[in-house]
């Protein structure tokens, strides 16, 4: 569990970004599964990129569709003995497809990469978080500029 700095104020994000913790001053990332535990913080000044990874077998899904076409024609004609083959290839890759594909959201500074999950979310919710982790890392740079000035 994080625990806050005195001046430090937790922002509220989306629930499905699971485990995720944007304060005003770090953004930090927990995860445990299956006897595994990962925590992991970066000071939101050391942020130095923000990205949205989306990956897709897309051969996958092409393939499972020429396979399904394959077996509407061959039911067409009468010929039922591929069509079992035909339709459960089709299946097995449109499963695949769904299997494999991932949406990270990753937030790098200069020592570490944070990767957090978002199958889950929508393109838009990721972007409305990326812009929230920059504007709350602009509010800190101009405070800790504005504490710079008062101390000289």
């Amino acid at each position: 569990m994080l625990q806050l700095f005195p001046d430090e104020k937790q922002i509220e994000l989306p629930p499905k970004l699971k485990g995720v913790i944007l304060t005003t001053h770090r953004i930090a990332y927990e995860h445990t599964s299956w006897g595994r535990a990962y925590n992991q913080s970066i000071m939101l000044e050391h942020i130095t990129s923000n990205e949205n990874n989306f990956k897709s077998q897309l051969w996958l899904l092409i393939l499972g569709g020429i396979f399904f076409a394959m077996g509407l024609i061959t039911a067409a004609r009468g010929i039922y003995e591929p069509l079992k083959l035909e339709f459960s290839v089709a299946l097995i890759s449109a499963l695949i497809y769904w299997l494999t594909k991932s949406n990270t959201i990753q937030i790098g500074s200069p020592s570490t990469m944070m990767s957090i999950p978002a199958k889950s979310l929508k393109r838009e919710d990721v972007l409305a978080f990326l812009n929230l982790v920059e504007q709350t890392k602009h509010k800190r740079i101009l405070a800790l500029v504005e504490i710079k000035q008062m101390a000289n």
